[in-house]
């Protein structure tokens, strides 16, 4: 055959078999990675956070687009910290505030199957619980109370009371010393003077004109214990502790028991305008509605109390387990319980809304036994009480964004 000829009529034929080969070429699936690729193009971004910068916010909120919808689906850092996450959706992630402080924290998100990352940076964390005072751990610190001042008074357990000023140092131009010990609570009362219980039957005072700390009420049973007390407007009393009954003292020749909690271990009580809240668990035979949580009682005109009303149940919150310590009340009616949990040494309860939450996840050293707040946005916590009576402990001022309730 012609060479040529052959060419021409070999050439369309090498080219029909090529096609056809083409046309039957297997095409794998695209693998997981490249189809989570091929999905998210349109990368994860963080717009803005909530609040600007992290002050006394227990929660932070990022808003942007593209974040998993689930918590599970999403990873936020600061600083390379993991936070815990709250909840989530596409476009807000809310996260408990992680213990990290800087002018230049860095945020990022990192959601599952996204090739990108979201940034925010700069943002700001400033502390919002530090160690209060200076002090060498040689000493257990008991209870505290803040006056009108911001000083604090702190009860130690060497029998002895030290004056802390706002800034932290030591009034050195007090000095209080006691023959007996094992403070439970301090409180101020209407005349500037510091009040002290010791869950038993007896109240003491740190009066201005002598060092030594005075006997000034005692009640008529040994079993009429006094673990914490505080003031009404007027100057009573209120005050109770295990299986005591909340007793209501006028005066020292004046004391009458409420008839509320006489099989009830009180943990805490606290006064807010005209109402007493106490924190409470049953210690009774049988059973009753709620065994333990923290209710109010109105305080009626001759300062008896009207009959309580459940304020929270605590077996709803979220450290069911524990047990409850200290309570203070905010100007906003969010209710801070001090306790022993772990991870979540003071809950919170909102009286607005019903809603449980958490102050400072895992931020907050265990337990907080009692706490005091100033006249200003600081409350005074005493950690480790029940674990170290004879030395150790710590004492915290907290940055809380607010004002107490009056």
């Amino acid at each position: 055959m012609n060479q040529k000829l052959w060419n021409r009529s070999a050439l369309p034929a090498a080219a029909g078999l090529l096609l056809l080969l083409s046309a039957c070429e297997y095409k794998a699936p695209a693998s997981p990675w490249e189809q989570a690729r091929n999905a998210d193009r349109v990368l994860p971004v963080i717009t803005a956070v909530e609040p600007a910068e992290a002050g006394a916010a227990s929660e932070i909120t990022l808003i942007g687009d593209h974040f998993g919808e689930t918590a599970s689906l999403n990873t936020v850092y600061f600083d390379g910290t993991p936070a815990v996450i709250k909840s989530a959706s596409v476009n807000r992630i809310t996260v408990l505030r992680p213990n990290v402080i800087g002018d230049s924290v860095r945020i990022s998100v990192v959601v599952d199957g996204a090739v990108g990352i979201a940034r925010h940076a700069p943002y700001k964390m400033v502390p919002v619980v530090e160690t209060f005072g200076f002090f060498a751990n040689l000493d257990a610190f008991l209870a505290c109370a803040a006056d009108a001042e911001e000083k604090l008074t702190v009860a130690m357990g060497s029998t002895s009371f030290i004056r802390l000023n706002p800034d932290g140092t030591q009034d050195l131009g007090f000095s209080k010393t006691s023959a007996t010990a094992l403070w439970t609570d301090l409180a101020v009362g209407p005349d500037g003077m510091v009040y002290a219980a010791r869950a038993n039957n007896i109240l003491y005072r740190l009066q201005d004109d002598t060092s030594v700390v005075q006997t000034v009420i005692t009640l008529a049973s040994r079993n009429d214990r006094v673990k914490s007390m505080d003031f009404s407007a007027d100057g009573t009393i209120y005050g109770g502790g295990k299986n005591s009954d909340l007793i209501i003292i006028r005066s020292p020749t004046d004391a009458v028991k409420s008839g509320f909690y006489a099989t009830w271990d009180i943990f805490c009580v606290r006064v807010y305008g005209n109402r007493v809240y106490v924190a409470a668990k049953f210690t009774g035979n049988g059973t009753v509605p709620v065994p333990a949580g923290v209710w109010r009682h109105a305080i009626q005109g001759d300062g008896t109390l009207a009959e309580g009303e459940l304020v929270c149940d605590w077996a709803q919150g979220p450290a069911p387990d524990a047990v409850m310590a200290a309570l203070a009340l905010s100007e906003n009616g969010v209710l801070y319980i001090g306790n022993n949990h772990p991870d979540v040494p003071v809950v919170t309860f909102d009286t607005a809304t019903g809603s449980w939450n958490t102050l400072f996840y895992g931020i907050i050293p265990s337990p907080v036994d009692q706490m005091s707040w100033g006249p200003g946005r600081y409350l005074y916590a005493v950690v480790n009480r029940t674990k170290n009576m004879g030395n150790g402990g710590r004492l915290l001022r907290i940055d809380m964004g607010v004002l107490e309730a009056q």
